[in-house]
């Protein structure tokens, strides 16, 4: 019951704010299908970092940056702390093999992957942005598209 209840808060936070990313603003439908047990406890854990405030270095509610909130989504022990890092430790994958829990990666404004996010559901994305702090968005949107890397799965 708890999560249903929780599930709902999240859809009316997401629906009543929207996306902040400076470089995409829009309202959404809610995009995601409720499909398992481990999506819908990623969904649970990426609902509860929606809106916190970005900080370079940061790992906690009061500010977080992507790759801090990769760890902390992921509570992976096998990646680094560097989104470049965490790319070199994933095993790369093609767009048709990306699933719930995947991390996307980009090189924003560069060559070396700098930027990180998990994968909540096919193109959507949760991560840090400098600039909204925790957002979801897709990556196929023309920002996001233009810094596109790839895509990585946390090793076993």
């Amino acid at each position: 019951m708890y999560s249903k209840l929780f599930l709902c808060g999240l859809v009316a936070f997401f629906l009543g704010v929207g996306c902040k990313s400076k470089h995409h603003q829009t309202r959404m439908e809610w995009p995601f299908v409720l499909s398992d047990a481990t999506h819908n406890d990623l969904l649970q854990k990426a609902g509860k970092w929606l809106g916190v405030p970005y900080q370079y270095g940061g790992v906690s509610r009061a500010g977080i940056d992507c790759s801090g909130l990769v760890l902390a989504l992921t509570e992976s022990n096998r990646l680094p702390r560097s989104s470049r890092d965490m790319h070199k430790a994933c095993v790369i994958l093609s767009e048709a093999d990306v699933r719930t829990g995947d991390l996307v990666f980009f090189s924003i404004g560069g060559k070396q992957v700098n930027h990180v996010g998990v994968v909540l559901q096919a193109p959507w994305f949760i991560h840090a942005s400098s600039s909204s702090g925790v957002v979801i968005n897709r990556w196929s949107e023309p920002y996001y598209a233009k810094w596109f890397t790839g895509f990585g799965r946390i090793p076993k």
